[in-house]
């Protein structure tokens, strides 16, 4: 739903660039009306909590556009294990670690160019997992209400 026209605009693009290199990018979108149409890809409509699960599972990326407040999508596709892929200009690198996603910028050519990196350095996604993995470890509900609460009584 966040950028609506970028997004798949981008990911069209970079599959016709990664096209030319042999490899098949398929699209699919979630999260939008069955009335959505998808361009360059498929949209899966509204998914129920099981179906979201097998999407990440069965995904090689989860692309995420969290620009001016991160949404809890990211956290739900890294704890699946699934590598994300982010906007640099966007709040993501607020919440994780460096490290913890591959970051773009708004190029398809760079999106394609960073697929490509991905997918002949498996060890680099690996790594994004790990380092995602060790920063959740260390955050639940109750702290962050605790640092919600923090900042609210520092405004009073």
């Amino acid at each position: 739903k966040r950028l609506p026209c970028i997004i798949p605009y981008m990911l069209s693009e970079a599959a016709k660039l990664l096209e030319q290199k042999g490899i098949r990018l398929n699209v699919c979108y979630f999260g939008e009306a069955g009335s959505f149409k998808a361009p360059g890809g498929k949209n899966l409509g509204m998914l129920s909590k099981e179906e979201l699960r097998k999407l990440y599972y069965q995904a090689d990326f989860g692309m995420v556009a969290s620009m001016s407040n991160i949404s809890l999508v990211p956290y739900e596709m890294l704890a699946a294990g699934l590598p994300v892929i982010e906007f640099a200009d966007g709040t993501f690198k607020e919440f994780f670690p460096e490290g913890s996603a591959t970051l773009v910028g708004i190029s398809a050519k760079e999106l394609a160019e960073k697929l490509l990196l991905m997918i002949h350095e498996p060890s680099r996604l690996e790594n994004q997992i790990k380092t995602a993995h060790q920063y959740m470890r260390g955050l639940s509900w109750e702290k962050s209400a605790a640092q919600f609460a923090e900042i609210i009584e520092g405004l009073v």
